[in-house]
């Protein structure tokens, strides 16, 4: 079995930064923001690219800690710097698991193990919290916790609703996260399972906010690559004990399912199940919105599937 993730983790970096556009946001906290859970993210996930990615949350945290426009930048700047370490080591992990060939997964988690890759990722997000805290007001550490709890609370809930599924004659379609990543062509997807790209003349069509387009499956991932998530649990060849339509990144990464961790033994650093090239959304009008996001909510619809 060969994995291919040429092109991708690069792409996967890129995607993650944040625009210096959501500067131009900053102001008043929008209205009616819903009461909020308090059930924190495991210790060492990266959640901040997630929650201030959005706009919204980060007029919220401006104003939760009486922030400045310059202060918020720096905040804002100390985000960037972790995607960007994020990303080194993602890339790294992903240059292993190519490498590793048709050999059992067992011997790629030995090599991701020896690599350091989850030790490293802890170490990059517990820095990035204490910089942003030294950006933040004295005093400010339980607050900075309880923000992230509330959001947290609030973005795994919304994963839970959200992870629904429509059959049909014509296949199933389901809602998932979404990230953007170079391609080997320009107008692709990739859905972590092997066997879409090897087999070949897999088509899927993405759908967000009233736009949609169809694209070919080239490529494998994100994060997995024998998660068949679209199938029912009788035929999905691993994690059979997950819900239809929920990724088992996503799973990983909202409720530390597999020790928050993919097939490989990598802690999932998003909740990604699909991935698209920017040639993709653009078709769909949100080239801009995933590059400034990183990762977005999509419904795919999978034409194969029967069952």
């Amino acid at each position: 079995m060969a994995f291919l993730w040429r092109g991708r983790a690069g792409a996967l970096l890129a995607g993650l930064l944040l625009s210096s556009a959501l500067l131009a946001a900053l102001g008043a906290r929008s209205p009616g923001a819903e009461e909020r859970g308090s059930a924190g993210p495991p210790p060492g996930k990266p959640v901040f690219s997630l929650f201030l990615s959005d706009p919204e949350n980060v007029r919220d945290f401006r104003e939760e800690f009486a922030l400045d426009r310059r202060q918020m930048g720096r905040v804002l700047g100390a985000v960037r710097r972790e995607e960007a370490a994020l990303g080194r080591l993602q890339a790294e992990s992903e240059r292993l698991v190519s490498a590793a060939g048709e050999v059992p997964v067992e011997r790629i988690r030995d090599h991701i193990a020896r690599s350091g890759y989850n030790t490293r990722v802890r170490a990059v997000v517990e820095a990035t919290r204490a910089e942003i805290l030294a950006h933040l007001p004295p005093g400010s550490g339980e607050g900075l916790d309880g923000w992230v709890e509330r959001e947290w609370s609030v973005e795994r809930r919304r994963a839970r609703a959200e992870s629904t599924h429509w059959l049909a004659s014509t296949g199933v379609t389901c809602r998932v996260y979404a990230t953007w990543y170079r391609g080997h062509t320009r107008y692709e997807v990739a859905l972590p399972h092997q066997k879409l790209k090897f087999d070949g003349g897999y088509r899927v069509r993405i759908s967000h906010q009233g736009r949609s387009a169809w694209a070919p499956v080239k490529e494998v991932g994100p994060w997995n690559t024998r998660d068949n998530y679209w199938q029912s649990r009788r035929y999905r060849d691993m994690w059979d004990d997950l819900p239809r339509c929920v990724p088992e990144a996503q799973a990983a990464y909202f409720e530390d399912y597999n020790g928050g961790k993919d097939q490989f033994g990598r802690e999932v650093l998003n909740p990604a199940g699909v991935d698209l090239t920017l040639a993709v959304a653009g078709r769909m009008g949100i080239k801009r919105k995933l590059q400034n996001r990183g990762v977005i909510r999509v419904y795919v619809h999978y034409p194969w599937v029967q069952r």
